[in-house]
């Protein structure tokens, strides 16, 4: 997927790109802590915003001079600050747990919508956990309706994946790989990964996938 936030500009240099937006954006320490699951939201909301107008644009709040979406860092920055005034990370002292939830994150983004005028169904993994070949389904079902899938993934027993534990991370494209399996590419601090799906499901003590429509 590209355009919309997978095609942030910098407002210094208009030939940086970024892939979505990045939790440091934020300006609180906590919040660039605990800020990933805000940052997935906003890349969600902004890009059925900027996909479906006519459906869903008014998710999107953040224009040009000209009318249209402004997905340069600064606009989309002032619109990740909107996203986690609904979806504040917790912090109890100075550990900070982020949004360790699928339901504490549906019902931000539920809610953000709702307030303005939008109606969005959250399609998610159950509260049982999902096995390997069901998960890869249902990623490939939410990218088929043209959804971003927001991923949830807890502490993973592989020393390649041990920097995105405890992280929301945005999936925009599934693919199989030959002598690989199934890799995903995802949107995670303003960038492109590329990462093992089966190391991601298989070997963390969580995941939790949901899209929404």
């Amino acid at each position: 997927m590209n355009g919309g936030p997978f095609d942030i500009t910098d407002a210094v240099d208009p030939n940086k790109k970024y892939y979505g937006g990045n939790q440091n954006w934020f300006s609180k320490r906590w919040q660039q802590k605990g800020g990933c699951g805000p940052t997935a939201a906003a890349n969600i909301l902004a890009y059925l915003a900027s996909d479906k107008p006519g459906k869903y644009g008014a998710l999107y709040s953040c224009k040009d001079s000209a009318g249209n979406d402004d997905f340069c860092k600064i606009s989309f920055t002032s619109f990740m600050n909107e996203v986690i005034s609904y979806m504040t990370p917790i912090h109890l002292f100075r550990i900070t747990l982020g949004v360790p939830s699928l339901k504490r994150y549906i019902k931000a983004v539920v809610s953000f919508a709702e307030d303005r005028g939008i109606s969005l169904k959250a399609i998610h993994s159950n509260t049982t956990r999902m096995d390997y070949a069901n998960a890869v389904l249902f990623v490939e079902k939410g990218l088929q309706a043209d959804s971003p899938v927001s991923l949830l993934m807890y502490w993973n027993g592989s020393d390649s994946l041990s920097k995105y534990e405890l992280h929301w991370m945005i999936v925009t494209d599934l693919s199989y790989v030959d002598g690989m399996g199934h890799i995903v590419t995802v949107s995670t601090w303003g960038r492109r990964e590329v990462l093992n799906f089966r190391d991601i499901w298989d070997k963390s003590s969580y995941t939790g996938v949901v899209y929404f429509q």
